[in-house]
């Protein structure tokens, strides 16, 4: 201040960048199987945006379902998966295609465990069951599955 040399104030400027856009490393793919996976790898836009949180959801559940990119299928058909960027709502999909042989393949994968199946007791299972399936993630979120 003029007046009164003492006198000071002071402001605390942060600046953030926004999201831009999203893109995934894949548009569309195809699974063979019950438990096969894909990864997928959601950008970001720009590079330094400030949040590039990411929400993960699938169009259609019965057929694959998502958690951290991490997409599994779990039944026959197509479905949407969706990556939703916290900032700024902008989307990327990808559509996931299962074509399924008979019958229902063990959930391990060359040695590979993204997830554990549960059945509706509770009990753990090394293959989907008819009725219920619950998924549990290694991040620790779960999913039921209906299996016919």
């Amino acid at each position: 201040s003029e007046d009164n040399a003492e006198a000071k104030d002071s402001c605390k400027v942060t600046v953030t960048q926004p999201v831009t856009g999203i893109t995934l490393n894949h548009s569309s793919c195809e699974l063979n199987s019950i438990g096969e996976s894909v990864v997928l790898e959601a950008n970001v836009l720009p590079e330094d945006a400030s949040n590039k949180n990411v929400k993960w959801s699938s169009s259609n559940e019965s057929v694959c379902v998502v958690s951290r990119g991490v997409v599994v299928a779990v039944g026959e058909g197509t479905s949407v998966i969706i990556a939703n960027t916290e900032d700024g709502g902008y989307i990327a999909t990808c559509t996931i295609t299962v074509k399924m042989q008979s019958g229902i393949y063990d959930i391990g994968q060359d040695g590979a465990s993204f997830y554990q199946i549960f059945d509706d007791s509770g009990m753990r299972r090394t293959k989907f069951q008819p009725g219920v399936n619950i998924i549990r993630f290694s991040d620790g979120t779960t999913k039921k599955v209906l299996v016919k």
